[in-house]
């Protein structure tokens, strides 16, 4: 009973984390198209007539930023986070256990501190209500809420990965990661 919990908590963890990761990560490829267009942009404006927009850097700073923070907890799902096996192909099951155990409590656990760094800015940026020097002038909460969104999802995918390996024993992630390695 206890472990048929255990697989249904996984098992919701895991569609959250899917859905949601999917869709931030389709938000990031737009981000992507967005950054191309505006650099492009400002490149022609730039050379063929002397005149860069001033908000174009800025911009595709912001672009830059999301598409890194949208993207993290997509590429973790789908094992594509670089990963370096040499020593733990060469322990034990069990050590490699623990030791995949303790790797992933230490992703957790920056994954957590990124969040809340990423909180604490979005929640400095509204009391002071700064806002971009520049170009856009917006207030800087704005484009620094994808990095909560992202970094949020991050670690909730790392949480469902520790949980997997503790609860279920299942590697998740790194199954499909051992699959693709030569």
């Amino acid at each position: 009973m206890v472990a048929n919990f255990n697989r249904q908590l996984v098992a919701c963890l895991d569609s959250i984390n899917e859905w949601t990761s999917y869709w931030l990560a389709q938000l990031a490829a737009v981000t992507t198209l967005l950054l191309t267009a505006v650099v492009t942009y400002s490149v022609i404006l730039r050379y063929a007539f002397n005149a860069a927009p001033s908000w174009s850097d800025e911009l595709a700073s912001y672009c830059l930023l999301w598409m890194g923070f949208l993207g993290l907890a997509y590429t973790l799902n789908t094992g594509a986070h670089i990963r370096i096996n040499v020593f733990i192909d060469r322990m034990s099951p069990v050590l490699r256990r623990y030791v995949e155990i303790s790797i992933w409590i230490i992703g957790v656990v920056f994954g957590a501190l990124l969040f809340l760094g990423c909180l604490s800015e979005v929640r400095n940026f509204i009391h002071r209500g700064t806002h971009s020097t520049e170009g856009l002038n917006i207030p800087l909460f704005w484009p620094a809420i994808p990095m909560v969104l992202g970094s949020g999802l991050f670690t909730l995918a790392m949480v469902a990965q520790v949980l997997r390996l503790v609860l279920i024993g299942d590697r998740g992630v790194l199954q499909q990661h051992d699959a693709h390695t030569l």
